[in-house]
């Protein structure tokens, strides 16, 4: 295994989560046409060599999120080689803006979860709406289930989900359930962003919405139609 990392930088009307009392679709849905995110946001993800804050840690806005390592992928295309890597929370960590992230969204999703296979179709169009302004999101998900409800995400689960969805940065499994502190598994996917230069929690959000909703600038004006999902990112940076 060797260590690397590459990334890119409440309107909820109709919000859906999975819980444990539906894991009917075990499959991951099919024809899912996604198109990759090419895009570059320049940011440059280096571990950082400040020491990771020290605490107090917690799973509530406002707390540090505790350090982990997972093993992965640093996106779609890296899973060709079928080798994976290593990721640290830590790696996100800017506390100079040297690495030009401004906060770190983390989607914590299970292949059976149909809310999460709609948030995992949506996230390269989000992540290259944020790139497109400069913003300086980085992303990261953790894949903590698999296809079946209650088993962990698999090396095996894994690659497929990248090879359907084309995610764009590093996608991880969990099998110790490093995450699980930080959500209740019958609200899924599970989002937290987390402010880089602190790793303190933003805000927190559950289920996917996939009903766009309008994008105004300073005036009031319509820019465009965004996901609920994007709102939350926007309205929670640092």
């Amino acid at each position: 295994m060797r260590k690397a990392i590459g990334m890119v930088a409440g309107m909820a009307v109709a919000l859906a989560a999975c819980g444990s009392s539906d894991p009917n679709e075990a499959e991951l849905e099919p024809e899912v046409i996604v198109e990759p995110y090419d895009g570059s946001t320049g940011l440059d993800p280096i571990s950082s060599a400040a020491a990771y804050p020290s605490g107090p840690y917690g799973v509530a806005v406002g707390d540090v999120l505790q350090d982990a390592t997972f093993f992965g992928y640093r996106n779609a295309d890296a899973s060709a080689s079928g080798e994976l890597e290593t990721f640290s929370l830590s790696d996100f960590y800017d506390p100079d803006g040297e690495k030009g992230i401004r906060a770190i969204y983390i989607s914590v999703s299970a292949a059976w979860c149909p809310p999460c296979q709609q948030e995992a179709k949506a996230l390269p169009e989000i992540v290259e709406s944020l790139a497109e302004d400069g913003l300086g999101v980085a992303f990261f998900q953790d894949l903590y289930e698999g296809t079946e409800y209650g088993r962990p995400g698999t090396q095996s689960d894994l690659d497929k989900w990248l090879k359907r969805y084309k995610l764009p940065f590093p996608v991880v499994i969990d099998p110790k359930g490093k995450m699980n502190a930080y959500f209740d598994s019958n609200a899924i996917p599970y989002s937290l962003l987390v402010d880089a230069r602190t790793m303190k929690i933003l805000g927190t959000e559950a289920g996917f919405d996939t009903r766009k909703v309008d994008l105004k600038d300073e005036n009031g004006q319509v820019v465009k139609q965004v996901y609920p999902l994007e709102l939350f990112i926007r309205k929670h940076l640092p």
